[in-house]
This record gives C-alpha cells, sequence and structure tokens, in this order.
C-alpha cells in the first residue's frame, strides 16, 4: 500500500525502531530523564508510545540547523522521551546569535505546546506531562524579525467566519459573482486577516479533502 501523498505517508516519522535499538538507546543514556530530539518542520513527530528508527540511525543530536526567511513564524520541534515519568514540562530559551553578532532574542521564541497567546490576543498555558517510555512532541516557533505593529492597536475585533475556505462561499454559476457564505459553525469574534488568508490559502490549493475542485478562472478575482 502507498500513501496518497507525501504529507500521509508513514515515512520516516512512523518506521518504528525495534525494541531492542530502543533498549539500547536507553541503556547507553542511563541515569538521564529524558532525552531531546530536534526534528525538521517536514518530518511531523506523530508517534507517542514509539520511537521513530530515524531518530535511532541519527543518534542524540545536540544541535539543529535549518534555514528560515526573515519576517517569518519560523517553526521546529523538539521530541521529548520520557526516561522517567516527566511532570510540568516547560522549555527555556536563550538568545540566538550568528557568526556576524545579529541577534534573534529569546523574547521571540516560545513553545506553542506549554504558552502563547490565542487568536483573540489572550494568554494562554497548557500542563505538559509525559510518562515513562512516552514521546511528547514540543512545537517550537520564533519570529525572525521584531513585529512594528501590536494587532490590538492597528486592527478592529469583528464577527468571523473562520473558516472562510473556498467551499464554503456559493457563487453564481453564471457570473461567478459571490453570493454569500455558509456554514456558521465556527462564528466568532477575531481579525479580518483570519478569514482572509484561509479564504486565499484555500482558492489557491489545487487539492484537498479528498476530492477535486476544478473551480472556473473566473471566481479567482472576485475572491480578492
Amino acid at each position: 500500500m502507498e500513501s496518497i501523498n507525501a504529507f500521509n505517508s508513514f515515512y520516516p516519522m512512523e518506521v518504528i525502531a525495534t525494541a531492542a535499538e530502543t533498549k539500547k538507546l536507553v541503556e547507553k543514556n542511563n541515569g538521564k530523564s529524558f532525552l531531546v530530539f530536534p526534528e525538521s518542520r517536514l518530518y511531523s513527530i506523530r508517534m507517542k508510545n514509539d520511537l521513530p528508527q530515524r531518530w535511532i540511525l541519527q543518534g542524540i543530536q545536540n544541535s539543529f540547523s535549518d534555514i528560515a526567511l526573515r519576517g517569518e513564524f519560523f517553526t521546529f520541534q523538539l521530541g521529548v522521551y520520557a526516561l522517567q515519568d516527566l511532570k510540568d514540562v516547560t522549555i527555556h530559551f536563550t538568545d540566538l546569535k550568528n557568526e556576524k553578532g545579529n541577534i534573534i532574542p529569546a523574547k521571540n521564541i516560545g513553545c506553542i505546546n506549554t504558552e502563547g497567546i490565542k487568536y483573540d490576543g489572550t494568554v494562554y498555558t497548557n500542563k505538559v506531562d509525559v510518562l515513562q517510555g512516552r514521546c511528547r512532541p514540543c512545537g517550537a516557533v520564533l519570529m525572525c524579525r521584531k513585529l512594528q505593529c501590536q494587532v490590538k492597536d492597528k486592527f478592529t475585533v469583528r464577527v468571523l467566519h473562520h473558516d472562510a475556505k473556498i467551499g464554503n462561499i456559493l457563487f453564481d454559476k453564471q457570473t461567478g459573482e459571490i453570493l454569500c457564505a455558509v456554514d456558521f459553525d465556527t462564528l466568532m469574534p477575531g481579525y479580518f486577516f483570519s478569514d482572509f488568508g484561509d479564504l486565499v490559502r484555500a482558492s489557491a490549493c489545487s487539492a484537498g479533502g479528498g476530492r477535486k475542485r476544478p473551480f472556473k478562472s473566473l471566481y479567482y478575482p472576485r475572491i480578492l
């Protein structure tokens, strides 16, 4: 059997390490309470009860490198494998500094599993526990340059759809004009760019939801 696309592929993150390989790794790190496996955003950490063979082959990594674009919210993962029960896991970051002396301050880096800011601007915190023998992914996000404005100071909170994908917009079959939106079960307060971004993303995507969506080109100008 083959996966329908790369996103749904079980390779390499769901190729399970053997019991012998896992045991050898644990014995090699006897005395430690946990192991951390840094992982690229390209390889989603999916398994909770087993280790990927990829990590066994790579071994314990003490460094991580990747490419980030200026201004993006760059993400990466930290796979925490518990060698004993872990309670209330927290992750602390330090400043990132390159050879030219440029710095991304620690305050611009955070773990979305433990703390962050919701869509409405409020702060959230989560308690993360990891049982012995389990693996927990912790997603880290860093902003590659400081934001120049605060959302609350520049944009107005209004009632939005929050699922404004192309499939929830009705078009006139003849003219392509937008008639209305449907499916309002996600209606809630938010900022306009949430709906706009979701609509553009869904419109530009040629595949999704397991079905083909052959939209006529005349629909796209109406969206923008």
